[in-house]
């Protein structure tokens, strides 16, 4: 596994890349040998934009680099409907994707399903295929660190529902919108999820 893995703390980010892709890497810091927690804490309590990691070994940097976090699975989906629209949700200020925490024994993709129903009351959707996972972290109680990874599927939805935002989640809106006005969103949204836009609209045209 040769390509790139990334990890982002809000909109910074922590990259795994093989040497001989490191080729015009500018700004940031690049580090060249294995992770350690003092690097990483280091980098999450300041205010750089990029820690880098280079080798020729980038998974297992990156298997090093998860040892040092509580991992937590979650599951989501970018919903397309018949009309080529994507499905949004706004919540806590941004815009995202309906998604959620795995329950106990529960498949990534029954929860992706799961979380689309319950966060924007439509029922009628299928998955037609996985999309990249991503990765996110962020402080837990107690000074723990929380590295999540969350499954995305590609979903369709094949009934002309008006989503309803669940509200007890915090959810102000769910709502459609044309990939080609998504400029908004991608402004005001968290690093995972423009990466993810960007890589559906890039395999979309």
């Amino acid at each position: 596994m040769n390509k790139e893995i990334s990890v982002f703390f809000d909109k910074r980010l922590i990259q795994f890349i093989h040497g001989c892709e490191s080729s015009g890497i500018s700004k940031g810091t690049t580090i060249h040998r294995k992770p350690e927690w003092a690097d990483i804490i280091a980098f999450l309590r300041s205010t750089d934009e990029r820690l880098t990691y280079i080798s020729d070994h980038p998974e297992r940097f990156f298997r090093i680099f998860l040892t040092f976090f509580e991992l937590l699975e979650a599951a989501g989906g970018l919903v397309v409907n018949g009309k080529g629209q994507w499905l949004f949700i706004f919540r806590n200020g941004r815009w995202d994707l309906p998604k959620g925490v795995l329950e106990k024994n529960e498949f990534p993709q029954e929860a992706a399903i799961r979380e689309v129903r319950e966060e924007c009351g439509i029922s009628a959707i299928h998955v037609i295929s996985g999309l990249p996972a991503t990765y996110h972290i962020y402080s837990g109680q107690n000074d723990k660190w929380i590295l999540k990874k969350t499954s995305w599927f590609l979903m369709r939805h094949h009934k002309d529902e008006t989503p309803v935002p669940q509200h007890s989640e915090g959810i102000e809106t769910a709502e459609w919108r044309s990939p080609g006005d998504l400029e908004d969103i991608k402004k005001n949204t968290y690093g995972n999820i423009r990466g993810l836009l960007d890589f559906c609209l890039k395999t979309a045209q």
